[in-house]
């Protein structure tokens, strides 16, 4: 079962993803899955990096078919896809982790594979909707304004299983990789055994977005 970890420590929680209206079964056999199976059915002469570009953007179509029925949206400002619970404030970031994903007692070590910038974190602001989002007929209402509560689904495929976890970074660092993390819910590993191992951390798997090169004048 999914276990918080916080300071290296095991905390005593019935269900740590229920904040998230996900269960651990959903997050392995239905997105992690599709990660997996979108990588694997990759056509053997695409350019490098479609694999992993397949998985990240199957992982968050999938978990967004999962949350949207249950309030859930997407908001994809400043070229970063979050899946978000506009009045809980949560948002969640699907990425692939380094090779310390879902190893407890990693705190120090742990991070996505590929740097993250600031909006990937907590700088976007948001507005919570009140009920004049939902029916017309009700007043509007005023606005409550703050910044997203970042999560990170994050993934690292190994030989035949795949290590997964859903954690909150406290910090940047001097390279934009998210580290002091506060929170990480670990979960069992999916074992993929008998599937074909393809790597699916290759080049422009989860950087959020088109990258636009920059032409000196």
């Amino acid at each position: 079962m999914a276990l918080r970890y916080r300071k290296h420590l095991a905390q005593s929680d019935p269900d740590p993803l229920l904040r998230f209206d996900l269960s651990e079964q959903e997050v392995l056999d239905v997105v992690i899955r599709a990660v997996v199976d979108a990588a694997d059915n990759t056509h053997p002469l695409a350019p490098p990096g479609a694999a992993g570009q397949r998985a990240y953007q199957a992982g968050v179509a999938v978990l967004r078919e999962l949350l949207f029925a249950r309030g859930w949206k997407k908001d994809e400002r400043s070229g970063v896809a979050r899946t978000v619970h506009p009045e809980r404030g949560l948002a969640i970031i699907v990425a692939v982790g380094n090779e310390y994903t879902g190893m407890p007692g990693t705190d120090e070590d742990f991070t996505t594979k590929w740097p993250k910038g600031s909006c990937a974190l907590t700088g976007e602001r948001y507005v919570a909707e009140g009920f004049d989002a939902v029916d017309e007929s009700f007043p509007v209402s005023p606005t409550v304004e703050g910044t997203w509560e970042v999560w990170y689904l994050a993934h690292r495929r190994a030989e035949d299983r795949v290590f997964v976890e859903v954690s909150k970074p406290g910090r940047l660092d001097e390279r934009d990789f998210p580290v002091d993390w506060l929170d990480r819910i670990i979960l069992e590993p999916l074992d993929l055994s008998g599937a074909v191992d393809i790597d699916i951390d290759s080049d422009g798997d989860d950087h959020g977005g088109p990258e636009v090169p920059v032409v000196p004048k």
